[in-house]
C-alpha cells in the first residue's frame, strides 16, 4: 500500500508503539494526525515530527469520538486508521472485588472504543479507492497469559472482530483493507518493569510499515509468529509457552 502523501490518524500516537508508527509514517511522506488523551505529550510528539498535528481525545468516550470525526471529516478526513490506544492491568483471571471496574476498563478501551472508532470513520473510508484500517492486537489473542487473562480476552475479541469487519468489507466490495498487526513484547510503559524479552517500538514500528508496504493484511512479528506456530500445532502447548516466562 502506498503511503505517500495520505493522511493516518492514529489513536495512543503520543507514546510506544503509536509513537513510533508516527515515525515511521511521517518520514515516509505521510501526515500523521496523533491522538491522545495527554495534551503535553501529544504536542510534544506532534513536534519533533516531519509532518504532524494533533487531537486531544479519549477514544473510550463517545462525545470525544464524535468530536474527533467531526473535527477530521472538517480537514478533508484520512486515508488510514491506526487504532493503537490499549489498556492493560496485568490481571490474573482470578478477581478480587477492586478488579471488575479495571477488566470493565480493558475491555472498554481495546474492543469497544476500537469498534466505535472505527464504524464512525468507516463511512468516509468506504468513500475513497484506497484505504486503511490497522488494528494493533497481541500475540496473547492466540494463547492467553495468566499474568494478562483479562487483557487477552479483550485482544482476542478483537481479533475476531478484525476477521469479521475485514470479510464483511470485502463481500460489499469495498477498498478498505482491514490489517491486523500482533507485536511482540514491546517496551513501552505499559510494560515496565516487567521481566521477559521486549523489542523497541521504533523496531517494531519499521517491520509494521514493511510488511504495510507489502500489502500484508496479518502481520505476525517476532515471537509473535513463534507463539503463531506454536498455536497452530497444538493450542495446549501455545497456552504453556506463553506461560513460561
Amino acid at each position: 500500500m502506498n503511503i505517500q502523501n495520505k493522511k493516518v490518524l492514529i489513536t495512543g500516537g503520543g507514546s510506544g508503539i503509536g509513537f513510533g508508527i508516527a515515525k515511521v509514517f511521517s518520514a515516509a511522506g505521510a501526515h500523521v494526525i496523533l491522538v491522545g488523551r495527554t495534551e503535553e505529550r501529544l504536542k510534544k510528539s506532534a513536534a519533533s515530527l516531519k509532518s504532524a498535528t494533533y487531537i486531544t481525545a479519549d477514544v473510550s468516550n463517545t462525545k470525544d469520538v464524535k468530536r474527533l470525526v467531526e473535527t477530521v471529516t472538517h480537514d478533508g478526513g484520512i486515508d488510514i486508521l491506526i487504532n493503537s490506544a490499549g489498556k492493560c492491568h496485568f490481571l490474573s483471571a482470578v478477581l478480587s472485588d477492586d478488579d471488575h471496574k479495571k477488566v470493565r476498563e480493558e475491555m472498554e478501551m481495546n474492543f469497544f472504543a476500537v469498534v466505535n472508532v472505527i464504524n464512525q470513520f468507516l463511512p468516509g473510508l468506504k468513500q475513497l479507492e484506497s484505504a486503511a484500517i490497522i488494528n494493533m492486537e497481541s500475540m496473547v489473542a492466540f494463547a492467553p497469559s495468566i499474568m494478562a487473562a483479562t487483557y487477552a480476552a479483550s485482544k482476542a475479541a478483537m481479533r475476531c472482530y478484525s476477521q469479521a469487519l475485514r470479510i464483511q468489507l470485502e463481500k460489499e466490495g469495498s477498498n478498505i483493507k482491514v490489517i491486523e498487526v500482533f507485536p511482540p513484547f514491546a517496551d513501552t510503559e505499559m510494560n515496565a518493569g516487567r521481566e521477559f524479552p521486549k523489542v523497541a517500538p521504533d523496531i517494531i514500528a519499521e517491520d509494521i510499515m514493511a510488511a504495510v508496504l507489502k500489502d500484508e493484511l496479518v502481520i505476525r512479528l517476532g515471537f509473535a509468529e513463534t507463539l503463531y506456530q506454536e498455536m497452530l500445532i497444538s493450542p495446549e502447548n501455545a497456552v504453556s509457552f506463553i506461560n513460561s516466562f
